[in-house]
């Protein structure tokens, strides 16, 4: 049996990898980007929010393009990684669940 599709450690490339995990919360429980890795989209553009990509109410799995298993929507965390954007690029905002970015 495969696991769920991507692999957390790859930067996109001039685009977002987001990796969604079923464990986490509005506070880092030790398990927020560790245990239950669900699956990942990708996200273009420098403009990324997460509210454009799903509903406030529901998780990353709601993504267009999402591979993977469903990630409850509460409870998870979820990483953004990316390479290969200018380097004018200095801050990332989350107003929803663990989110981690990541600049490679």
């Amino acid at each position: 049996m495969n696991g769920p599709a991507g692999d957390p450690a790859v930067f996109g490339n001039q685009v977002w990898n987001v990796y969604a995990w079923n464990a986490g919360g509005a506070q880092n429980s030790g398990n927020s980007w560790s245990t239950a890795y669900s699956g990942f989209y990708t996200a273009s553009g420098l403009n990324f929010n997460t509210q454009n990509q799903w509903n406030a109410n529901n998780s990353p799995s709601w993504a267009p393009g999402y591979q993977g298993c469903t990630v409850h929507y509460d409870n998870h965390s979820y990483s953004a990684k990316g390479k290969g954007f200018p380097a004018t690029i200095t801050a990332f905002i989350s107003t929803t669940t663990t989110m981690r970015p990541s600049f490679g």
